[in-house]
């Protein structure tokens, strides 16, 4: 257990317990000027102990699992964009000694991300660590699996990654579209201590993430494309969207769908030809 440089969970959970009034609650309070929820009132409610509650609070305790983090979402009657938001604080914090959190991946979001034999897709975290990905991913667009845990991450591929630089016909406009949305989910949700740890990290390894950093402005995440160069079929066009997944704020599946049917049948004959067997027809329509 260890206390957490900014405490950004501890206080927004403070902000809103003070923000209850608790006549609502059947509590009375003999002085009037004592306002919010006490501590041990958002503990009896949450079923946890009230010194667990406090250290929370005062961000000695790492991030909480989902079901916890449900029943304290509950006992603090938050709505529905700040139950989203405290996973998403959550999401983002460092375990022990600073390490990522682990994030199992249910095995029905793999299932369908299997099930998009064609389309390369991934699923990445609120600080775009790849945590899931599909085979066609790991044919098109990079081996996640032979990519150290600690450097799968979207923003450390893409500026890190030569072979991939010289994958990417686009590279430089593909690279200045992840910072701007990068930036841009920072102004919506906060940077997390990782992501302000990661933007230091590559300022420091990449002068093109630095430089891109510095002048690119903020930008909605939407559709994308990527012009990959794959072997024996030359250039293959790909958008790209994210897509939010429920039950998981701040997680994103973003898959790819070739831009034309000349496109879509360069990638189903080079995935073809990697897996030895004929993969089935995809039409062009967005997911």
């Amino acid at each position: 257990m260890q206390k957490m440089v900014e405490n950004r969970l501890g206080q927004f959970l403070k902000d809103r317990r003070c923000q209850l009034d608790p006549e609502m609650f059947g509590i009375a309070r003999a002085d009037r000027h004592d306002m919010g929820l006490q501590c041990e009132d958002v503990a009896e409610r949450a079923g946890v102990s009230v010194a667990w509650y406090q250290w929370l609070e005062e961000g000695w305790e790492d991030a909480p699992s989902a079901d916890v983090l449900d029943r304290v979402s509950s006992a603090l009657m938050l709505s529905e964009p700040d139950r989203e938001h405290l996973h998403y604080i959550a999401a983002t914090m460092s375990g022990p000694h600073g390490a990522s959190r682990t994030y199992m991946v249910p095995p029905k979001l793999q299932r369908t991300l299997d099930a998009l034999s064609v389309c390369p897709a991934y699923i990445k975290s609120p600080c775009w660590d790849v945590v899931a990905w599909n085979g066609a991913a790991r044919a098109v667009l990079e081996d996640y699996a032979a990519v150290p845990p600690d450097r799968r991450n979207v923003l450390r591929i893409i500026f890190g990654d030569t072979a991939l630089r010289r994958k990417l016909q686009n590279w430089e406009t593909v690279a200045r579209h992840a910072v701007e949305d990068f930036r841009q989910q920072g102004i919506q949700m906060g940077m997390s201590d990782r992501a302000k740890a990661l933007v230091d990290d590559l300022c420091h390894e990449s002068e093109d993430f630095a430089r891109l950093w510095r002048d690119a402005p903020p930008n909605e995440a939407g559709e994308r494309t990527k012009i990959v160069e794959v072997p024996e079929f030359g250039a293959i066009l790909l958008d790209y969207s994210p897509h939010h997944l429920n039950g998981h704020p701040g997680f994103l599946m973003v898959v790819y769908t070739p831009a034309t049917v000349c496109d879509s049948e360069r990638l189903i004959g080079f995935l073809s030809s990697r897996t030895g067997r004929v993969a089935r027809s995809i039409g062009i329509g967005r997911l």
